[in-house]
């Protein structure tokens, strides 16, 4: 936040939600143990989480308002610790159980 302050650019504010996203989903998607498989499923959510990636900085490219950026890196940090787990278990049910919501 001090950065985004003293530099007025919205740079900063992509890289406070990119933490924020990867520190509140590291709480409950947990890497897997093992690589991941190297078969066509595995590849494929490879290339998925790489798409949405590169749509990610897409966004931050094409915006310059600020909570557009601070949305779009927390979406970036969510996506890239978040989808590890997910295609270890092959669904969203599996991070669904690990959040204490209801509990």
């Amino acid at each position: 936040l001090i950065a985004f302050r003293l530099s007025g650019r919205p740079d900063p504010l992509a890289l406070l939600g990119g933490s924020l996203g990867a520190t509140l989903v590291w709480q409950y998607a947990r890497p897997p143990a093992d690589p991941w498989p190297l078969s066509v499923r595995g590849v494929g959510q490879a290339v998925f989480g790489l798409v949405v990636l590169v749509a990610v900085a897409t966004g931050l490219l094409l915006s310059n308002w600020a909570v557009g950026w601070l949305l779009v890196g927390f979406g970036g940090g969510v996506t890239l610790v978040a989808l590890p787990t997910l295609s270890e278990r092959g669904s969203l049910s599996t991070l669904r159980r690990r959040l204490p919501v209801g509990r």
